[in-house]
């Protein structure tokens, strides 16, 4: 795909005749079978008599044939006396024509470059749009530019150069794909290197994409243009007639000539100022479509670092896993309904002669919970809104609510039964661990009737400092204690299962026998540590992370093939037992007083190497070194 800056271009092909006589040259122009929306079919037909044989013919598309914005094809062929040649293939156009306001931000009196050798091309840039057709820097022809570093709609950032100053010419390179930041500063760099022929795009100093290029590059000797209809601001712009390598990109970020400038630095906080906590509230919990890993196929739940959600319906189930000899079995219950509770947990007498086998008890159990970031202080939390005021970083929300309670028959209520369970008390039971209930009763036993016309339950959770160290898990474990009068004790969260052998072996579903442990219970990792985050109103300290919730990044062997090297290097470097030998080493004598032990020395092998223990394994107890959480303790927005 081409684009063309005019309403009227010229469309060139060079025909050649086997006996050497003049052509016609026949030309078709029409709408782009994807784009319906403007317009189908054929759009203009043009012509030109009398072309030499080898010499290129040029037609020029009339005004008032194409409208800005349009996404077109055209195609040509010669044509002697009777005979035509085939159609060539068809060539896409999108007419993109510079509106008022959308000129360049500025432009050269002059060329800076010779396209058609190495280059390297840079500049700090801050858009409004992820979505724009932006360009940071050129040097056009007269039908196309040699390279365009830039951002395109449908392939995010790109640095892409064309094999000709044609309107047909063949357009390769670095499309990668990924979206730009938006509202904050960040630092674009493309290197073409004429040699190796590639082309290699980065973002922030790491390197995102590089394509090879299958033509020699063209020399457009015009003045350069810099922020071409962009919306946002540009800065810092770097041109090299050489290809720089990874570090020497990285270290424009970094080097005097590239600091940022105050503009940029007085922005920087928008970084900061996006970050959303993205707390659910109980009614976004129920709308939950997806069931992850790890839970019961009538259980949603919602994983994020700051908050988490789990909703369930209770009772939707006649059978249990079991693990018979070290093998997973579901195991049936009897067919009389009301063992389908769990336990001692049953349903009065007084509904026994009412109900048949296929009827089924049934209510609705939801959790919300609501983590936070410190602020500056320490002592209260970062963007606290209109309901975090007096919050603790190491404080917990966590909300409940039992709902949409009846007798089911094949998932038709019985509504005639409802006043017979309105009776039915029921007792909902927060034990902790790690943590404390600060405000809010643990156990409250209600009347289903009461249940029902509770709005939900709110707690305050928090997690204590312990003497010897500044990290803790806090486990939350909400569960249905008391049925009538008959106790016991059902889970409101989906448990794995365990062999003999202590192996996982699933989720558990229902039925009898419920586990003692308390694997995947709603578990939040907090702490007192620095955490730097931007620059506004300096670091922050503190905060409850949720267990469960992905990582930042994460990386598959099987997923991620084209990594493998990459991930096995992480992974030796992870391990004690194989890193040893990583970079940087770690040597006896590390520990002297006065170094500092979190920048081992960089002198090459000498033998004498220590393994060493990697914080930030969530998998690891907090107390041993392993389980530390990363601190950065250097970081550039």
């Amino acid at each position: 795909m081409t684009a063309t800056t005019s309403l009227t271009p010229t469309l060139q092909a060079t025909l050649t005749h086997p006996a050497g006589r003049p052509l016609r040259a026949e030309a078709e122009i029409e709408h782009d079978p994807a784009a319906t929306e403007q317009g189908t079919g054929q759009i203009w037909t043009g012509s030109v008599d009398d072309v030499p044989s080898g010499i290129q013919a040029s037609i020029a598309v009339p005004a008032d044939t194409l409208t800005d914005g349009w996404k077109v094809r055209w195609r040509l062929r010669a044509v002697a006396g009777d005979v035509s040649s085939a159609w060539s293939d068809w060539r896409q156009v999108t007419v993109d024509v510079a509106q008022p306001g959308e000129e360049p931000l500025a432009q050269t009196a002059g060329p800076v470059i010779r396209t058609d050798e190495s280059f390297t091309a840079a500049a700090w840039l801050r858009w409004s749009d992820a979505n724009g057709n932006y360009t940071v820097l050129g040097q056009k022809g007269s039908h196309q530019a040699p390279f365009r570093l830039g951002n395109d709609p449908e392939h995010g950032l790109v640095f892409i150069l064309t094999s000709a100053d044609t309107a047909d010419a063949t357009v390769e390179g670095a499309l990668s794909g990924l979206e730009p930041p938006v509202n904050e500063w960040f630092h674009l760099a493309g290197v073409y290197d004429a040699t190796a022929k590639t082309a290699s795009l980065y973002l922030n100093g790491a390197l995102i994409k590089s394509s090879p290029i299958g033509f020699p590059a063209w020399n457009a000797d015009t003045a350069m243009t810099l922020g071409s209809m962009m919306q946002g601001d540009l800065d810092e712009v770097q041109v090299f007639q050489r290809p720089l390598d990874a570090a020497q990109v990285l270290a424009l970020l970094t080097n005097s000539a590239a600091q940022p400038s105050q503009a940029r630095a007085a922005a920087a906080p928008l970084v900061e100022g996006n970050f959303d906590y993205k707390h659910p509230n109980l009614e976004s919990c129920y709308a939950t479509t997806r069931a992850p890993r790890f839970t019961d196929a009538y259980s949603r739940m919602q994983e994020r670092p700051h908050s988490a959600c789990w909703t369930s319906w209770i009772g939707h189930g006649g059978w249990e896993e079991t693990d018979e000899n070290g093998v997973k079995k579901r195991k049936p219950r009897t067919a009389w309904w009301v063992r389908l509770f769990p336990g001692p947990l049953r349903i009065p007498a007084v509904l026994l002669d009412k109900v048949t086998d296929d009827d089924v008890f049934t209510f609705r159990a939801t959790w919300v919970a609501h983590t936070y970031i410190g602020d500056a202080s320490g002592n209260g939390i970062y963007k606290p809104g209109t309901t975090g005021a007096g919050l603790k970083p190491q404080n917990i929300k966590f909300f409940v609510k039992l709902s949409d309670f009846g007798v089911y028959n094949r998932g038709v209520r019985r509504t005639e039964l409802d006043a017979d369970l309105d009776k039915v008390q029921l007792e909902f039971d927060l034990a902790t661990q790690g943590c404390q209930v600060e405000k809010g009763d643990p156990t409250q036993e209600k009347t289903v009737a009461n249940w029902r016309t509770t709005p939900y339950l709110e707690y305050l959770i928090t997690a204590a400092k312990p003497a010897s160290h500044d990290r803790e898990v806090c486990s939350i474990k909400p569960a249905i204690t008391k049925y009538n009068e008959n106790k016991g004790r059902l889970p409101l969260w989906d448990q794995e299962l365990l062999g003999n052998d202590g192996k996982r072996l699933g989720v558990v579903r229902w039925g009898q026998g419920i586990p003692a442990n308390g694997l995947w219970s709603p578990s939040f990792r907090c702490d007192w540590k620095k955490l730097g985050v931007g620059t506004e109103g300096g670091v922050k300290y503190g905060g409850c992370i949720y267990i469960r919730a992905d990582r930042v990044f994460k990386m598959s062997k099987s997923d991620d093939a084209e990594f493998l090297d990459v991930i096995q290097h992480i992974e030796k470097a992870l391990n004690p037992a194989t890193n040893a030998g990583t970079y940087p080493p770690y040597r006896p004598g590390d520990t002297t007083a006065g170094r500092d032990v979190t920048l081992p020395p960089v002198k090459g092998p000498l033998g004498n190497e220590l393994p060493k223990a990697i914080a930030g394994n969530y998998a690891k107890d907090p107390n041993p070194s392993t389980g530390f959480p990363l601190v950065s303790l250097r970081h550039r927005l």
